[in-house]
């Protein structure tokens, strides 16, 4: 990892962790609560996720892990940028660990991971 996309992720202060079965988005989630700054949620199946633009979000049941947080930064990256690093980040952490894998899993821009097999058969 380069030096400067190391910067940008360190240090990630995750202080709780909510686990869901179901959730309309984990986003809606954290807007929609009082939750402190350090918090993430994740869930096993999102019923009312969005894709970019408000896109609808399609999704094989119980095939992904969805989740979402709350950073409290100061100087937070613009725009982007953080979302596709941890996706970038995550992806290399995949294919590392599992170099068996590595071939079927994709990034999906800008920021989500996809099984090729799913990805084909989802459009």
């Amino acid at each position: 990892m380069d030096s400067s996309l190391h910067r940008l992720l360190h240090p990630l202060e995750l202080d709780q962790w909510i686990r869901l079965q179901e959730v309309d988005s984990t986003n809606d989630y954290l807007m929609d609560s009082s939750l402190p700054a350090g918090t993430i949620v994740t869930a096993g199946k999102q019923s009312k996720g969005r894709g970019r633009s408000g896109r609808q979000w399609r999704e094989a049941p119980q095939q992904g892990l969805y989740f979402s947080g709350i950073l409290g930064w100061e100087d937070r990256p613009p725009g982007n940028t953080f979302s596709l690093a941890m996706a970038l980040g995550l992806l290399d952490a995949l294919q590392n660990r599992y170099p068996q894998a590595a071939d079927s899993v994709a990034l999906k821009w800008p920021n989500d991971l996809v099984r090729i097999q799913a990805m084909t058969e989802n459009g």
